[in-house]
């Protein structure tokens, strides 16, 4: 068997002969981003954001599949790596369903920091593809589902070291949608 070194190196020369190059910085990630990053392979769209929160460009993703699964699932947590995320980004925030003992990724979102600013303009912006997928009319009709979601807007507002810690919280006590 090779050395997980050898492994690496030759799944990077595979994918830098059917991929872009990786940027180095910010300013060299083109804009908009190859149609080969915004779509899975089934072809179905994948980018969910390609903009500012915080005030500079991040990137969230996840298929119209995962936000499905994700929705119809009570058990949620984020999850938050340094280690993982291209160099170009501070951090890679994700959003897990936990369901029959497996933990499922479903939103991955690129971002530049980690400030009051960026996680409200995170949050806001998935509120728009809650309401895009349909479940505006839940929202609209369903009080503590209202609270719930506004809730996650409140995060901005603490302090970072138990914003983790609350939204973890938060999704384990999603209601159940009446409608």
């Amino acid at each position: 068997m090779p050395a997980i070194a050898t492994i690496k190196n030759t799944l990077q020369k595979q994918r830098r002969k059917t991929l872009p190059s990786t940027p180095k910085s910010m300013e060299q990630l083109p804009y908009p981003l190859p149609e080969v990053y915004c779509k899975t392979k089934l072809g179905e769209s994948f980018l969910l954001c390609d903009g500012p929160l915080g005030g500079v460009r991040s990137l969230v993703f996840s298929s119209y599949n995962d936000k499905i699964y994700l929705s119809q699932h009570e058990n949620w947590y984020g999850d938050r790596t340094f280690y993982t995320c291209p160099s170009i980004f501070y951090q890679m925030h994700s959003i897990h369903t936990y369901y029959d003992g497996i933990s499922t990724p479903c939103i991955f979102a690129l971002l530049t920091g980690k400030n009051e600013q960026i996680y409200t303009n995170l949050f806001t912006s998935l509120f728009r593809k809650f309401v895009d997928l349909g479940l505006k009319t839940a929202y609209k009709n369903d009080e503590n589902l209202r609270e719930w979601f506004r809730s996650f807007a409140a995060l901005s507002l603490l302090p970072l070291n138990h914003m983790l810690w609350v939204l973890q919280c938060l999704i384990r006590t999603r209601p159940v949608s009446k409608h």
